[in-house]
Order: C-alpha cells, then sequence, then structure tokens
C-alpha cells in the first residue's frame, strides 16, 4: 500500500508540474470523455464564476430510458501538498441551476469537512468532489496521460497478414469521431459524434458500413445519441474480447454515399489518450 501511495504522490506532482492551468482544464475533457459523458466543453476564462467546463451525463443502460444530467465542473491545478479551500465549493455550487451536478477536480488534497459537509450541504446541487489521489486512480483506471506495462496486442498483430493483400481504401469524407466507453460496451451501444446529427434529422435508421464490408442498419435513440445492435460489431473488432473485457476504442464516422463507413482506431485512441506521455 504505502508503494502505492508513493507512486500515486509521485504522479500527480508531476502532472502538477508538466501542463499549464488551461492545459488542465483540455486535460479535464479528455478524462470526462472517457468516464462516459458527453457534449464536453472548455468554457473556462477570467470570470466564467467558477464553471470550467460544462458536460452531459448519461445513462442508457437500460433500453428504451435516455437520462439526461446536466453537470458544471471546475477544474483546480493547485500544489498537491497543499488542502483546497471549501470556498470553491460554494463558489461552484453559487454558479449552478437546482437539478444540476457539480464536479470539482483538483491536484490539491480535500478536507474531509469540505467532501462530507460542504459538497453535500445543498441536495438538490451536489457537488462531487475528486482530490489529486482520486483523480490519479481514474487516470490509471483509464489511462488518461499515464502509461501501463506493454504487452502484445495479439488482436492488432493477427490480422496484418491477413490486411497485407488488400488495397488501401479510398479516401472519404470523414464526418467525426467518438470515443467508445467501457460503459457504453457494456450497454451494448455505440455513441453518434454530434457532428453526425444534422445528417441523420428526419430519419429513423442509419446505414452502417464497418471496414470489413459488411452492413448493417439500425435504429438510434430519439435523441440521436447512439445506436443499438452492435454486439456482433463490438466482437468482431475486439472491443469485447473472448471472456466478454471491454476494450474502448475510437469509433470514426465517414460519408459513404446513402451509409455511413464506420472505423475502430486503436492507434488513433493511444495517441489522443495520451499513452506516450511520460507520466
Amino acid at each position: 500500500m504505502r508503494d502505492v501511495n508513493n507512486q500515486n504522490a509521485e504522479l500527480i506532482e508531476r502532472l502538477y508540474s508538466l501542463i499549464s492551468p488551461r492545459g488542465f482544464e483540455i486535460f479535464i475533457k479528455d478524462l470526462l470523455e472517457s468516464l462516459g459523458f458527453d457534449d464536453i466543453e472548455v468554457i473556462g476564462t477570467t470570470g466564467d464564476s467558477g464553471i470550467d467546463l460544462t458536460a452531459t451525463m448519461r445513462r442508457s443502460e437500460i433500453p428504451g430510458i435516455d437520462t439526461s444530467v446536466s453537470c458544471v465542473v471546475q477544474a483546480k491545478r493547485y500544489q498537491p501538498n497543499t488542502t483546497l479551500n471549501p470556498k470553491f465549493v460554494r463558489e461552484l455550487r453559487g454558479s449552478m441551476l437546482s437539478g444540476q451536478r457539480g464536479i470539482l477536480i483538483t491536484t490539491a488534497r480535500v478536507s474531509p469537512r469540505t467532501v462530507e459537509e460542504e459538497a453535500l450541504k445543498d441536495m438538490s446541487r451536489i457537488v462531487l468532489v475528486i482530490d489529486g489521489e482520486r483523480l490519479v486512480e481514474l487516470c490509471k483506471s483509464k489511462l488518461i496521460g499515464v502509461q501501463e506495462k506493454y504487452t502484445i496486442d495479439e488482436h492488432y498483430l493477427s490480422k496484418l497478414d491477413a490486411s497485407e493483400a488488400e488495397a488501401e481504401p479510398a479516401e472519404m469524407n470523414t464526418i467525426g469521431s467518438k470515443l467508445i466507453t467501457q460503459n457504453d460496451i457494456r450497454a451494448r451501444i455505440m455513441r453518434i459524434p454530434k457532428e453526425m446529427k444534422p445528417l441523420i434529422a428526419g430519419k429513423s435508421r442509419i446505414e452502417t458500413k464497418w471496414e470489413d464490408g459488411t452492413k448493417d442498419s439500425h435504429a438510434f435513440n430519439e435523441q440521436g445519441n447512439f445506436i443499438s445492435g452492435v454486439t456482433r460489431v463490438f466482437r468482431k473488432f475486439g472491443l469485447i474480447d473472448i471472456i466478454g473485457k471491454p476494450h474502448e476504442m475510437f469509433s470514426e464516422w465517414e460519408s459513404a454515399g446513402d451509409s455511413f463507413l464506420v472505423r475502430f482506431k486503436k492507434a488513433e485512441y493511444q495517441k489522443r489518450r495520451g499513452l506516450t506521455s511520460d507520466l
């Protein structure tokens, strides 16, 4: 346990020293995306009333139910050996509307009083507080800005010989990309990039073409946020392995006539999640 605590202390110290306050806000955006939040916007500016980001937390594990919770986020890059002033919780709550959820994320320490009293003071405007220790644990679980021990990617290697003779696909019109989180994989859904919403307006189904050439037709939910019925696809392309473990990747959506071509990008996932960082 002492080794883990020492490692976490070193990680949070290096995170603090290697990133600017603005960079920390963008870092938190990536973290929230990996945790399954949608519609994330970095808005932090001088005089932002304590709000640095906005996001939507969705719960759609039950078919037919899509619950959305509006969240406001404050990102505080402070010295890891200092204790955050409870006033920041009060400041964030003062910027919230009834029914919203607040999230305060910091590299500093947070006192039990701040978590147990200040954060839960108003049950209509609850603030979740994530201190440096919890932040590091989230980074490790989602591989955001940290490295893990490397192993052989058998799925990738098994595809090399088969793909060598395949012709390079024609240049397509890329629409957008979206992280497929572990929660999405467990719910057997695939979220749609927000850039696609104007293209599917008025439709009830969309046609997809996967990178192996197979085609499918999918219904999407009322808000146009995700498609379902993708379990077979997840298994085929390694998002669900043979023991049922989920593996996060990015989906890249391209326009292909009257359908959409979807590619899964593990290399892009690694690049965008910061796995080349030396944290």
